[in-house]
């Protein structure tokens, strides 16, 4: 006997009431879905779906190519003392040097003067064989490699990217005005967004976080928003001078860090390149190594590009304050960026230099004081980049 109850027809409504919206939601899913793997994977599309604008979050299998140590490893001497220690306090707003590592996120920090570690922490479970996402950072080891290619006849800073890359040409004739130096500057030109706002998941930021081909970006998806000259941080840039240093050397990036860098200033551990699904490194933001390792990268340029008397660098790579576009940004009103480095004035016409990356990850030279600072991070805690430089400044100064 079939139920006629009120309850029973008032369960079959509400059924109907809920199946229809959630079949036209579905459909629309699906329908959404298929228009965009018409233009993209849709692994990537998961990707900027699940992460949204977040570059490296802790439960994304990144693939990465694996950088050897140097077969004759030179590890830093150590004088450890507690100059360090007792100089944190003295800067405004630190009471304890150990709390307020602590407090900050600090991952570890490393302090090299006179070619000697003088101090060396690490925090948060981490240890000297860490290694470190380092993201932009990771645009002075690339520029670090142009300047070896540099040194080693490859190509030209001031020939235009389309001598490297003439596929460009067929996409914009305007390519041939942008110079390997305005890469190296952030003034190409290039076009680029950093907002994600699904559906339109073609933002510049989520293309070269999560596609599976990043290359394809570069010479497909590309745009010109204006002649070179302005400063405008972002990754296409880097990319770009990635590929370059690909086909002009014929080897992966990674492959080159190795052999060019890495083996000859003795790297103690290896270390990674994060990068896409084909190979490619992340150019912008894919190294990841350990402190002691990225202090010798400070080292080769506080040493005017020299590892012991050999020159890895042309010398004039390393000068950055005298590099060409070294203050493109100075109307901006932030700090000078010069070849993959933001310059720190110190003064009676010295400068200071440092690779900065995301959370507070920081190589900082001063060659005026004969001091390399490393410090690592899962944030930069209350502290932005500009009260960290000049913290490391403080330091420099006083050891």
């Amino acid at each position: 006997m079939r139920d006629h109850s009120p309850n029973k027809n008032r369960q079959v409504w509400q059924t109907r009431r809920w199946s229809m919206p959630l079949l036209v939601g579905a459909a629309l899913l699906l329908g959404t879905l298929s228009v965009l793997h018409t233009f993209y994977p849709l692994p990537y599309v998961a990707r900027v779906l699940v992460y949204g604008n977040d570059g490296y979050p802790a439960d994304y299998d990144i693939p990465v190519a694996d950088i050897r140590p140097s077969l004759q490893p030179r590890p830093l001497p150590r004088a450890l003392d507690s100059r360090v220690d007792e100089i944190l306090p003295l800067f405004g707003g630190i009471d304890d040097a150990q709390q307020f590592l602590e407090a900050s996120g600090t991952t570890a920090l490393m302090v090299v003067a006179d070619g000697k570690v003088v101090s060396e922490v690490y925090l948060r479970g981490r240890t000297e064989q860490s290694l470190t996402r380092t993201y932009s950072v990771s645009k002075a080891a690339l520029s670090a490699l142009i300047g070896v290619a540099l040194q080693d006849g490859l190509l030209q800073i001031d020939a235009p990217v389309t001598r490297y890359v003439p596929e460009l040409t067929e996409e914009d004739d305007r390519f041939d005005q942008i110079a390997v130096s305005d890469l190296l500057n952030m003034r190409s030109g290039i076009a680029y967004t950093s907002g994600i706002s699904f559906p339109f998941v073609n933002a510049d930021d989520a293309l070269m976080y999560y596609h599976d081909d990043v290359e394809s970006i570069m010479l497909g998806q590309m745009r010109i928003a204006e002649p070179p000259g302005a400063f405008d941080y972002h990754q296409h840039n880097s990319a770009l001078l990635g590929l370059i240093l690909r086909r002009v050397t014929g080897a992966t990036v990674a492959d080159y860090l190795q052999r060019k860098l890495w083996e000859p200033m003795g790297a103690e551990s290896a270390a990674q390149w994060v990068t896409d699904d084909r190979g490619f490194e992340m150019m912008a933001h894919g190294l990841q190594a350990t402190p002691a390792d990225l202090a010798k990268l400070g080292l080769l340029y506080l040493r005017s590009g020299q590892v012991d008397d050999r020159p890895l660098l042309p010398e004039s790579w390393t000068q950055l304050e005298d590099a060409e576009g070294a203050t493109s940004n100075r109307s901006g009103g932030a700090r000078p960026y010069s070849n993959g480095w933001w310059l720190v004035p110190r003064g009676e016409g010295h400068w200071d230099f440092s690779a900065t990356g995301s959370y507070g990850q920081y190589v900082y030279v001063s060659p005026k004081d004969d001091v390399v600072i490393v410090r690592t991070g899962e944030s930069r805690g209350a502290w932005n980049d500009d009260q960290w430089l000049e913290l490391f400044a403080f330091v420099a100064e006083r050891l």
